[in-house]
C-alpha cells in the first residue's frame, strides 16, 4: 500500500499543471450550473452584467427596462434572480469591452 500511495503522488507531482488546469475548468463549470430546474438564459445574466457595469450595484430594478423580463421582489426591496452571479462576473470583462468598442465606432 505504501508503494502505491507513492507511485500516485509522484504521478500527481509529474503532472501537477495538467491536474491544476483540469481542477480550474471544474470550478469554471460549476459556476454555469443552473440556478434551479429550469435554468437561465442570457437575458438574466445580462442583467448582472449589465447593473455591475453601468451602475455600480446590484439593485437590478432599474435594469429590467435595459434588458427586461420579469421579477419578483424580496422582502428587502431587491429583485429575486434564479442565475448565480459566477457567470455574469466572469463575462464583465468582455462586456465591458464590448461595450468600450461599440461606442466608439
Amino acid at each position: 500500500m505504501d508503494k502505491f500511495l507513492k507511485e500516485i503522488s509522484g504521478e500527481f507531482v509529474r503532472h501537477r499543471y495538467f491536474y491544476l488546469v483540469i481542477l480550474s475548468l471544474a470550478l469554471l463549470m460549476i459556476l454555469t450550473l443552473p440556478a434551479s430546474k429550469r435554468g437561465a438564459d442570457g437575458k438574466e445574466y445580462l442583467r448582472w452584467t449589465h447593473s455591475i457595469l453601468y451602475d455600480q450595484d446590484l439593485h437590478l430594478l432599474n435594469n429590467l427596462e435595459a434588458v427586461g423580463g420579469g421579477y419578483k421582489l424580496t422582502p428587502t426591496g431587491y429583485t429575486f434572480e434564479r442565475v448565480n452571479i459566477g457567470v455574469p462576473v466572469m463575462w464583465l470583462p468582455f462586456y465591458g469591452a464590448a461595450s468600450v468598442f461599440l461606442s466608439e465606432s
